[in-house]
């Protein structure tokens, strides 16, 4: 349907009220924008101009989300239309439909945790890659998707879980990847108030509300809340029964639409005998009249729905307001008898039968979640065979569990059946023919976890049997665990062929320990084969280790070819370690040859290191023949080294002929000392000339700064003539330093006219380079320049030279580009100079963009160095972010403060968005603070919110003060909440406070059998 044709009311923006007094006005009241509207136009120009955008709204109920994507799509030319999925399931009408999206629509997924956080994982995830495909196909766009959520379903979808299966990873990505999000904050504060009381005089409704809505809750006041709690507060019995019913099944996976067959059956229980009676035959319509009538314009808390067709039932959906507001004042509610009853009688939609059949197990109501289950197994959903087959085997009805987990195996899921088979190994046969059904129905690991069992117990027979049949059906660990036993059994053969069977299906791990137990037992012919194949497969271990063990064996020839492979797979630096290892074992022969081999690998630093080695220790010859192996490979500080020492030992035999061609041929590489001692034996046999020509050499080679130090050696010690000589050509070579010493040599052997001709030189080089100082210093210009310090006014004049404002520049360029870890790496640059403003506008823009690390970085800084308001200023920022671990450090940061309600406001939000740590932190810190009485208020307000790891701390109390009757009566209230796990716990409690009593047995041990009743009770047989 075109944009133009739409109505907003169906696409579920809130009804206003209307003033008390009778006036003419516009359906909705005159929209005032905010932030997040400038993201959503500037998402709808983009969207116009030809780019697919999906945008999610994230704020709490009635914060007037979905009234402005309504004002956003106004501005959209004609050609658009908006699609709005709903029927016969929001989810269902998405995922049926997704594929035919064309361009030019616009998307609307209000409350968008319909969608992505079905109760069918299966639907979810085919929503999901269905947009993501929609989103980046050019042909099918432009597109605009447009969704809301509130703030606990958007932390569910989109903060990344610490520990566990990441569940929700594909609907992070859409969301924070390729979509982008803004935050609708629940109050109108600043300008955004002024901006309303500006033109309020346009519009009673935004009078009104100004004058009477708390803490700048416009949007809440004009959807009608506070009339709404009021309504709900003051209402009647029935109608508090009623709004209970719908709250209960709301919080518990219902879908939206409450049919009133099932709310007059489940209201029954929320009423006592006496006040049932009172009310008479007519009360739930009175109820249901009372619930539907407007609040000053707006629909009551239960608006009636039409009718799908003639012969639908008539249904109705709680407001949303009441329903956020039920999850946080009913948590810890467990409803009675009549409402699961209700919803066996009148079973709704499938995905809400199977939420409210796991919304009893988690409550430990057994048997109506078996009730609800068969419902859903009924009506083809699988899982909840596999459910139902674990209630029964739990019960102790292993007969009717088996029977449940065959069927549910031939329906495609082998899961219940395989672990059913793993847990009943006392029956051997019955074991193996389930272990055998699950194979057959897709699940070999039955009978491979199976034949680990007979293995442990050393039944190695049977063991194998299980895993070759579990093998056939191409099961990796049974091929694995087969693979092992058969090379143990001495059938290298079939082992063999078992580990190439397994790589061959992707694992590769038989193949790697086939090649390891081999090259163990030096069976180097068939380990190297297997050790290649695993190579090829890109793991090289084996082939590593094989050649070590090759190695220490002496088995050169192999160790180095495996060397060579494991190269060639970028795999470097193995000969050089075989080298090492080899030295370390005193085994010299290996180690030349290794450092041999790596030297014509190109890896010389093995060999020179190793000739070093042989140095310390006096070893000169092995020295030498290392420097020998780097030199042959071409070394040249090798050959220089060696050149240099055999010179000197022809020296020392008075061959100095032959010391002079060594050391030539290290001159021809460049080496200025070989220049060097080669001037020195043209001394010494008179051939000055030829001596000055290889000291000029020397000087340009690099020598200058040794022949320095010899004039200064030779000075002191008064030998001046060959000290001037030395100094003339360091001083000729432009040494600093060299001129003023030859100078002084000069003066001193009275060589003055020639002294004068230095000096004169020198002075003439000083003018010519002369340029003005700075005031105050006599270094040239140009030398401090050259330093690269920069003038103060430099980072001035880049940032005249740049943009007005640079780093908005910046951010929208990494916004534009999607390139989130840009915005993260410059917020730090900024930050490591010291630009703290710079690094928060960076932070703000990462967070808007939904990556917090650099807001919370900044913000665990600020509170280090104890600026509170700055602190709590960024943790503000990740947590409208949606990040859970600011809301944490936001409530530590106002209880400390001293605004303790405010504190657990903050750790509600948190815990309603996951992480309940936050509500736990909080009790622990008013215990530490040794407020134990605020401490226990706020764990029990936290439990009847249905947050039950606040209860835990409080049964540790309980049960340490000696009350095990209290104790018990709040682990009862975890179990209540959803905290199955406290069954255990509760149990063991109220047998403590258990009577001795020898006429009748206890009944406690059949709660964890058949679990509770609605009332606490322990459930009868089912």
């Amino acid at each position: 349907m075109a944009v133009a044709d739409r109505d907003p009311f169906d696409l579920e923006v809130h009804r206003s009220i209307s003033p008390s007094a009778a006036t003419a006005l516009p359906a909705l009241p005159v929209y005032v924008e905010r932030a997040h509207d400038r993201h959503l136009n500037d998402a709808v120009a983009r969207a116009i101009a030809g780019t697919s955008v999906l945008v999610t709204l994230v704020g709490g109920s009635s914060t007037g989300k979905t009234r402005a994507c309504w004002e956003a799509v106004q501005r959209l030319p004609e050609g658009w239309r908006v699609w709005h999925p709903y029927d016969p399931t929001r989810a269902h009408a998405a995922a049926e439909a997704i594929s035919a999206v064309g361009p030019r629509t616009v998307i609307w997924l209000n409350e968008a945790q319909h969608y992505l956080l079905s109760p069918d994982p299966a639907i979810a995830e085919r929503i999901t890659a269905g947009l993501r495909t929609l989103l980046r196909d050019q042909r099918r766009g432009p597109v605009l998707v447009m969704a809301t959520m509130w703030p606990q379903y958007w932390a569910s979808l989109t903060v990344r879980p610490v520990a566990g299966e990441d569940v929700f990873g594909q609907q992070r990505e859409l969301l924070t990847t390729t979509g982008e999000h803004t935050v609708v904050p629940a109050a109108f504060t600043g300008p955004d108030l002024e901006a309303v009381r500006a033109i309020s005089a346009e519009d009673p409704r935004l009078a009104d509300a100004l004058a009477k809505a708390v803490d700048g809750e416009l949007t809440q006041y004009l959807a009608g809340v506070p009339e709404l709690i009021t309504r709900y507060r003051t209402a009647p019995a029935g109608a508090a029964a009623l709004i209970h019913a719908a709250m209960d099944f709301r919080r518990l996976g219902h879908a939206p639409a409450l049919s009133h067959r099932l709310l007059a059956e489940a209201a029954e229980g929320y009423l006592s005998t006496s006040t049932r009676n009172e009310l008479g035959p007519g009360w739930f319509e009175d109820a249901l009249r009372y619930s539907a009538a407007p609040c000053n314009g707006v629909p009551g808390p239960l608006e009636a729905l039409p009718p799908h067709g003639p012969s639908a039932a008539r249904a109705s959906r709680l407001s949303d307001y009441l329903e956020q507001y039920g999850r946080r004042t009913r948590g810890g509610f467990c409803p009675p008898a009549s409402f699961w009853e209700a919803a066996v009688h009148h079973p709704p939609d499938l995905m809400s039968v199977r939420s409210l059949a796991w919304a009893a197990q988690k409550r430990a109501r057994y048997r109506h979640a078996a009730g609800l289950h068969l419902i859903a197994a009924d009506a083809g959903d699988v899982s909840s065979l596999g459910a139902l087959a674990a209630l029964r085997n739990q019960a102790g009805d292993i007969d009717g569990a088996r029977r449940l987990a065959h069927t549910a195996a031939a329906a495609g899921d082998p899961s219940f059946l395989t672990r059913l088979a793993l847990t009943h190994d006392g029956d051997t046969e019955a074991t193996e023919r389930m272990a055998y059904a699950a194979a057959e129905a897709g699940a070999p690991q039955a009978l491979a976890q199976l034949g680990r069992r007979r293995e442990s117990v050393g039944d190695l027979e049977g063991a194998q049997q299980l895993y070759r049949a579990a093998a056939e059906k191409r099961d990796t660990l049974a091929l694995t665990r087969l693979t092992a036993l058969r090379a143990q059994a001495g059938d290298p053969e079939e082992a063999e062929l078992l580990a190439r069977t397994a790589a061959g299906l992707g694992t590769v791990q038989p193949l790697i320990d086939l090649a390891l137990r081999y090259g163990e037992a030096h069976d180097f012919v068939r380990a190297e084969r297997l050790a290649g194949s695993a190579a090829e497969l890109g793991t090289l271990q084996p082939l590593i280790d094989l050649a070590l063990r090759c190695g220490e064996a002496r088995d050169f020839a192999r160790a180095e070819r495996l060397a060579r492979t494991a190269g060639q797979r970028d795999e470097h630096g193995l000969l050089a370690v075989m080298a090492r290892r080899a030295q370390d074992a005193g085994d010299t022969v290996g180690a030349e040859y290794f450092a041999r081999a790596a030297a014509r690998a190109g890896e010389t630093e093995v060999a020179m290191s190793l000739a070093e080695q042989r140095s310390v220790i006096h070893d000169e010859a092995g020295a030498e023949r290392f420097h020998q192996i780097a030199a042959d490979a071409g070394e040249l500080k090798a050959f220089v080294l060696l050149a240099h020492q055999r010179a000197e030992r022809r020296l020392a035999e008075g061959n100095i002929v032959g010391a002079e061609q060594l050391l030539r041929a290290a001159a021809e590489t460049g080496d200025a000392d070989a220049f060097h001692r080669l001037a020195e034996l043209r001394d010494r046999v008179g051939d000055t000339e030829g001596a000055d020509e290889l000291f000029i050499a020397a000087a340009k080679a690099g020598a200058a700064p040794a022949m320095l130090n010899s004039a200064r050696r030779l000075d002191e010690l008064g030998n001046l003539a060959i000290a001037s000589r030395l100094a003339r050509f360091a001083a000729e070579a432009g040494l600093p330093g060299a001129r003023s010493l030859q100078i002084g040599l000069l003066r001193e052997m009275g060589r003055s006219e020639e002294a004068a001709r230095w000096t004169a030189a020198q002075q003439e080089e000083s003018a010519a380079a002369d340029q003005p100082s700075l005031p105050g210093s006599e270094e040239p210009v140009s030398a401090r320049e050259s330093v690269g310090t920069p003038a103060p006014s430099d980072l001035a004049r880049r940032r005249e030279r740049a943009a007005e404002d640079p780093i908005a520049e910046q951010i929208d360029q990494a916004v534009e580009a999607g390139h989130t870890d840009t915005l993260i790496r410059l917020g730090y640059r900024h930050l490591n100079v010291g630009d703290i403003e710079g690094a928060e506008r960076f932070a703000r823009a990462a967070a808007d963009a939904g990556e917090v690390s650099l807001a919370l970085h900044l913000a665990d800084q600020r509170r280090t160095v104890r600026d509170t308001a700055g602190a709590e200023r960024l943790y503000r920022v990740a947590a409208d972010a949606g990040s859970t671990i600011a809301l944490d450090r936001l409530a530590t940061i106002r209880e400390r403060a001293g605004f303790p309600s405010d504190a657990e406001e903050i750790a509600h939000t948190a815990a309603d968005a996951g992480n309940a740590a936050a509500i736990t932190s909080l009790i622990r810190a008013r215990e530490r603070a040794g407020d134990f009485d605020g401490a226990e208020r706020f764990a029990l307000e936290a439990g009847a919110a249905g947050h039950g790891d606040a209860l835990f701390f409080l049964v540790r109390r309980r049960e340490l003060a000696g009350d095990a009757a209290g104790a018990a009566h709040l682990c009862q209230a975890a179990v209540d909440a959803g905290h199955v796990e406290a069954l255990d716990d509760l149990v063991r409690l109220r047998r403590q406070t258990e009577l001795p009593s020898t006429s009748m047995p206890s009944d406690l041990d059949e709660i964890l059998r058949l679990g509770l009743e609605p009332d606490g009770s322990v459930s009868p047989p089912w």
